[in-house]
């Protein structure tokens, strides 16, 4: 392989490069870890939080309660429309 490549191969010699700089970013991936006493005072902080890997969101953000377009009529009236939509949801604790 050395002499095909001392021979002048660039397709070859590009891939070797490509390599190497591979090889070059993962001598450096150390630099980049945390101390371990660093990691170990952020798990600790976490610890008691309730925290869960995986938390679910809720299935639905907000419920709604009422929807002033969706009432049915009086009897006798034709239509009932004063231009303004009134909805209410609730997302708990709060409702709106």
């Amino acid at each position: 392989m050395k002499e095909h490549l001392e021979q002048g191969c660039k397709r070859c010699s590009e891939i070797v490069s490509l390599w190497q700089r591979v090889r070059q970013s993962a001598e450096t991936e150390a630099n980049y870890r945390p101390p371990s006493d660093a990691v170990r005072v952020a798990k600790a902080s976490f610890a008691g939080s309730n925290l869960t890997e995986e938390q679910k969101r809720p299935d639905v953000l907000a419920e709604m309660l009422f929807d002033s377009l969706l009432q049915p009529l009086l009897e006798g009236i034709r239509s009932s429309s004063n231009g303004t939509r009134h909805i209410v949801y609730r997302a708990d604790p709060f409702s709106d």
